[in-house]
């Protein structure tokens, strides 16, 4: 790992010892060796846990609290060693100070939270980030640090390339093994949709189960592995990096991500930018011999792929492993070649040019003239096109501004400044977006997740956080390029360029997804910051009156009271869960209340706040109270749903339960009360319809046997707007942009259409009443309760019309004699 230093060169090598000597953290103290014991674990362990994954919801914490536990470590050790060892004198400590600002957005932000329960998970998440952040900004300091964490991306980078392959090429159960001892992502001997399929076929996501974040991945490391190939001062390490280019490219079209097409020609002109001319066109060199090599191949991998997820060959699993490992060291030995003789011979010819600021731009406006042929030969009906495999190949042809993702982005990205407008200033918290999504849609669509993590980032923390964060990431970057272009020629190639380089990959294509929604690759955005600040934020502060002594102690005892109460809450959320699983693991085993209550009682005792422990509760309080009728467990049932909508008001979940408690004491007012304030929640929900509908259906009957006309109109004239409320926005979504699906189904149901029917029929229209219930009704099922109820009121509706429904009449009676009793129920009614 350690050998990375050659790269730096002399000038390199003393500025290194120059930051060394300047760090806080003694390469030889056990703090040191203790926090590279804990990145080591973190970044190696983390990729195999869904990349961890914040899904705001309960399948995907534990790996993430486990990270906060070893992270609470970590910051515990650096705040000891800068309590003992650290001062204000750089930018690069002003920064560090300033990072604060960026949890206690998320901590301010908890106060408005949509969700408490997220919001609390991402301020947690934001702890880590920032220790990682540290570790970025003074571990990589040290000339050990640095070639020590540079290494570790590396490996874990490519063990991520190769095991993504191993699954593609028919090795999956293999590498479930290799990686199931600590990963908890093992389903059925393989990793879980580390291959997936959807409408487009089979998509290579490797870790991550999602290709467009695992292609933003591979956009980081690819381009950083063309770099390293340039710079490298040995032959080995340049034909390693070269050698893993042909397994990262095939993997970035098999994961068939188009934004990742349309934004890597984007990057890859930044990065030409900070290169010298003769760098720039090798840099061009590499790449096109890659591309070729891993396009050529590409075709007969995506053939064997495929077939091995129909059925297993040895042979296509070895052949497919030997064509990708000749396309790698043709390129591998290209690339030495070409660094050994033709590397030198451009920087003399060009050397003079180099002087010349306006030949700066001559590559990269040349590198954009070939993207754009690139994409008349590759995205039109030619034959280079032809050359790619189908589904490559129908991607591409399907780029544009038209296709129901860009156009469904599009809407998440308004839908989330409606979201901003009513909490512009601090807010709605971490997670607010999955919490609010469903109050602001445009249309019925299913997305946790902005696809933008600006603002969804905005939706969270307003914008005071976004104005934090941003000054934050523009102050080091600026710092970092001013220190590029200020550095010697002798000294721009650097080794800390590929933390630049992945920064920016990360971060663009998070602003057409939700790549930062996995905290490992937040993570790894977070120790760039940290590594660029490092080397460009040693700029000496002037001389201020403010006491620095106090700021440096303050500062390290924050920190440290801060990672002591992250492990208490990380501690006792891991317990909590220990206690949950054991709870899942009596209630299959016993029926006794006692011994199933005890272990979820200890985990809401422990984590009182989590969603998924209350419903568990109130759904057990709910099974005991419908068979005792002891009121103790409906109190209970009331206070614990009522306790957590206060702090989760959003919880479509926790909304049906306590509509279940006003159905259980047959209190249908209220009822309908509550699920009408929660129309404005759920607009898109048919189901919240459907409720409403049925109580104003039921309440005006009782009224109507109570003679009290007005009621009555008051309640059936409620479900007619209702139901003319979901009608309009069924035509709302025939605007639509042509192209744009609409999501999930909104559309009149039985349910809706039997309330309908009932109020028509008790009005005496039985035409009208026969004639809504007919298109929803299936002769065939007598098994489903919605559609016996629909056919009863459809048979007692034509018989009051005098029409034949014999046939339909005796199957329903030959289902369930009782239907006698209930259709001439229906028919007497008055």
């Amino acid at each position: 790992m350690i050998k990375y230093c050659r790269i730096l060169g002399k000038e390199g090598l003393k500025f290194m010892y120059k930051q060394q000597k300047k760090a806080p953290l003694e390469q030889s103290s056990f703090l040191f060796w203790l926090l590279v014991c804990l990145t080591t674990i973190l970044l190696v362990w983390s990729p195999f846990q869904k990349a961890l994954f914040n899904g705001n919801s309960f399948s995907f914490e534990r790996p993430i609290f486990i990270t906060l536990l070893m992270s609470s470590l970590a910051l515990l050790a650096v705040s000891i060693q800068f309590f003992l060892k650290w001062n204000t004198r750089t930018i690069r400590d002003a920064l560090t100070l300033f990072g604060l600002l960026i949890p206690l957005t998320y901590l301010i932000s908890i106060f408005p939270a949509a969700s408490h329960y997220n919001a609390m998970t991402m301020l947690l998440a934001q702890i880590i980030f920032f220790t990682f952040f540290l570790l970025g900004s003074y571990f990589v300091a040290t000339n050990k640090g640095l070639h020590f964490v540079a290494a570790l991306l590396w490996m874990t980078a490519y063990a991520i390339v190769v095991f993504g392959m191993m699954n593609w090429l028919g090795g999956g159960k293999l590498a479930a093994k290799l990686v199931g001892w600590f990963s908890n992502s093992i389903e059925s001997g393989v990793y879980r949709d580390a291959v997936m399929t959807d409408s487009n076929g089979l998509r290579l996501t490797s870790v991550f189960q999602y290709a467009n974040s695992y292609a933003a991945f591979l956009i980081a490391f690819m381009l950083s592995a063309l770099y390293m190939t340039l710079i490298s001062r040995k032959w080995q390490w340049t034909f390693v990096h070269a050698f893993m280019l042909a397994p990262m490219i095939v993997s970035f079209f098999l994961t068939l991500s188009r934004g990742a097409i349309v934004l890597i020609p984007a990057i890859v002109l930044i990065i030409l930018f900070f290169l010298h001319i003769y760098r720039q066109l090798l840099f061009l060199l590499y790449a096109a011999v890659a591309f070729a090599a891993s396009l050529l191949v590409l075709g007969p991998i995506t053939s064997r792929g495929t077939d091995l997820h129909t059925q297993f060959s040895s042979s296509a699993a070895w052949s497919g492993w030997m064509i990708l490992l000749a396309a790698s060291l043709i390129v591998g030995a290209i690339a030495v070649v070409s660094q050994r003789y033709l590397a030198p011979l451009l920087e003399r010819k060009l050397q003079n040019l180099q002087q010349k600021r306006f030949m700066l731009f001559v590559v990269p406006a040349g590198a954009v003239i070939v993207a754009v042929l690139g994409a008349i030969l590759f995205i039109g009906d030619t034959p280079a096109a032809k050359l790619l495999p189908e589904n490559v190949r129908s991607r591409l042809q399907t780029i544009n501004f038209t296709q129901n993702s860009v156009l469904e982005r599009g809407t998440f990205y308004k839908d989330a400044i409606k979201v901003f407008k009513d909490y512009p200033v601090i807010g709605a918290g971490g997670g607010a977006w999955s919490a609010l999504y469903e109050k602001y849609q445009n249309n019925p669509y299913i997305s946790r997740q902005a696809h933008n993590f600006l603002l969804q980032y905005l939706t969270e923390v307003g914008l005071v956080g976004l104005l934090v964060l941003l000054i934050f990431l523009a102050s080091i970057v600026y710092l970092y390029i001013r220190w590029h272009f200020q550095r010697s020629k002798e000294d721009r190639p650097h080794l800390h360029f590929i933390f630049f380089i992945i920064l920016i990959s990360l971060l663009g294509h998070s602003l057409i997804d939700f790549d930062l929604s996995y905290l490992y690759l937040e993570i790894l955005v977070y120790i760039c910051l940290g590594a660029l600040l490092a080397i460009a934020g040693d700029v000496q502060l002037k001389h201020s009156s403010w006491n620095r002594a106090a700021v440096n102690k303050t500062f390290a005892a924050v920190l440290a009271v801060v990672s002591v109460v992250v492990l208490i809450v990380s501690a006792r959320t891991l317990s909590a869960e220990n206690a949950y699983n054991e709870f899942q693991q009596v209630r299959q085993s016993s029926n006794n209340y006692s011994d199933i209550i005890k272990p979820l009682d200890r985990a809401l005792d422990l984590s009182a706040s989590n969603p998924t422990y209350t419903l568990q509760k109130v759904a057990i309080l709910f099974s005991v109270y419908n068979q005792s009728k002891d009121e103790n467990f409906y109190t209970q049932a009331t206070q614990l749903v009522d306790q957590r909508l206060r702090q989760e008001p959003h919880n479509r979940q926790l909304v049906d339960q306590k509509l279940s408690l006003y159905k259980m004491k047959q209190d249908y007012k209220g009822a309908l009360d509550f699920i009408s304030s929660e129309m404005v929640n759920f607009p898109w929900d048919i189901s919240v319809y459907e409720e409403s509908m049925s109580l104003k259906a039921q309440l005006g009957n009782a009224a109507r046997i109570a003679n009290n006309t007005q009621e009555t109109d008051r309640y059936w004239n409620g479900a007619l707007a209702d139901y003319n409320q979901i009608q309009e926005r069924i035509q709302s979504l025939e605007s639509l942009p042509e192209g744009q699906q609409q999501g999930h189904p909104f559309a009149i149901t039985n349910k809706i259409a039997l309330s309908l029917a009932q109020i028509q029929y008790l009005k005496q229209d039985y035409s009208a009443a026969s004639s809504t219930l007919q298109p929803y009704m299936d002769v065939q099922n007598f098994k489903d309760a919605t559609n016996k109820s629909v056919i009863r009121w459809y048979v007692a509706s034509m018989k009051k019309q005098g029409l034949d429904v014999a046939q339909l009449y005796n199957n329903l009676v030959a289902s369930d004699p009782n239907e006698v009793v209930e259709v001439q129920k229906i028919i007497d009614s008055r």
